[in-house]
């Protein structure tokens, strides 16, 4: 026989307790331990979600708790370190509502050769007497490291895979810059140029004891988009578990938060295709060959990935629930019918090489195609 509960006594009373659970905390104000502008990646999910208003704490170096270039070891384990940090940020704001988060990165426990970003997301409710820590593990990161003798060895690309500096995001994303032995000089961090990287470089491999330098992803969240977005998806989560089973109101606010969430990502995907730098990260413009097959096709335009706009049109934000899916659909078609998922996927992740026999008419067109692109023909 199956179980059935009766809709009364202790039921009836825990979900009135779960739906006055919003109430306790929209419109309180809540500080976030930071000095990385944390604030800012938690100010969609929480204060949609929960209803309060967040703030940086003022004077909170949470360095003292740990750095990611290792000059501050971290005093306790990941949960011990984020619960502190909250309960920092309450003491030094007075307030009674705080946040905090604290990442750790390394290889997968299952999978060696992979790497992942662990990060905790906690809040500290004093009036509830409440300690949640809401954890996330995901190997969407940068996360990278690397010791080289020059800073031109950050640029090859071995056996055709990335480079470093194209695993690492750079320079969208910032790195940090060491002696790979000893401590003679402190590291250089926030280093988002390639003037600056070369100096740096140089500096740490001159200051080494093997004469190399220590190059790393700066796992900081105001100089990393993609932990940023690790923490905005966190917030989320966090929301849910503090709300779990609260009625339709939370369910609204934790739908308007994920649609705006992910509007504002294609946006910002849009945005950096038009201008030829998504992310920070500025495309390589056409190939002279590419320019002039455009032209022979009958095609204009000067840019990358835009000849018609049928690629960056085709992005879109689709939501279910609380999850969202941003890129390109997989019935999405260009004007000439193609799925434009295709292209999207060898944009993103490469294709290996294509043999294709070359025919009469093959070489007629690709002669033409020199002609245009004004290169000169080798015999």
């Amino acid at each position: 026989m199956g179980r059935h509960r009766r809709p009364g006594g202790g039921a009836v009373m825990a979900s009135l307790a779960r739906a006055e659970t919003r109430e306790r905390f929209a419109g309180r104000a809540a500080v976030v331990a930071t000095m990385h502008g944390k604030e800012r990646s938690l100010a969609l999910p929480l204060g949609v979600a929960l209803g309060v208003s967040l703030r940086a704490t003022s004077d909170l170096d949470t360095d003292v708790l740990g750095t990611f270039s290792g000059e501050v070891p971290r005093p306790g384990s990941p949960v011990e370190i984020v619960v502190r940090k909250a309960r920092l940020g309450l003491e030094l704001e007075g307030a009674t509502l705080a946040f905090a988060s604290e990442a750790s990165f390394g290889p997968h426990p299952s999978a060696p050769f992979s790497l992942v970003h662990q990060e905790l997301l906690a809040c500290v409710d004093l009036e509830q007497g409440i300690e949640v820590v809401e954890p996330v593990v995901t190997v969407d990161t940068n996360f990278a490291s690397v010791t080289v003798a020059d800073v031109g060895a950050l640029a090859d690309r071995p056996h055709g895979r990335p480079s470093f500096l194209e695993r690492a995001h750079f320079p969208s994303h910032a790195l940090t810059v060491m002696p790979s032995v000893g401590r003679r000089i402190a590291p250089v961090k926030g280093i988002r140029d390639d003037a600056s990287l070369a100096r740096a470089v140089a500096a740490a491999a001159c200051a080494s004891e093997d004469h190399l330098a220590r190059v790393e992803t700066d796992m900081r969240a105001h100089l990393n988009p993609m932990r940023r977005r690790v923490i905005r998806r966190l917030g989320l989560r966090l929301a849910r578990r503090l709300l779990t089973g609260a009625p339709v109101k939370l369910k609204a606010a934790v739908g308007k938060a994920v649609r705006q969430e992910a509007e504002l990502l294609r946006k910002e995907i849009v945005q950096g295709i038009t201008k030829q730098a998504p992310g920070g990260q500025v495309f390589k413009p056409p190939s002279p060959l590419t320019l002039a097959a455009r032209k022979l096709k009958g095609r204009g335009g000067t840019k990358a990935l835009l000849v018609r706009g049928d690629l960056r049109n085709a992005i879109a934000a689709i939501v279910q629930g609380d999850e969202a899916f941003v890129g390109v659909p997989r019935k999405a078609r260009g004007q000439d019918g193609k799925a434009l998922v295709d292209v999207a996927q060898v944009q993103e992740f490469g294709a290996g090489p294509i043999v294709i026999p070359m025919t009469p008419a093959m070489r007629r067109f690709l002669f033409r195609l020199l002609r245009e692109a004004g290169e000169e023909r080798r015999s």
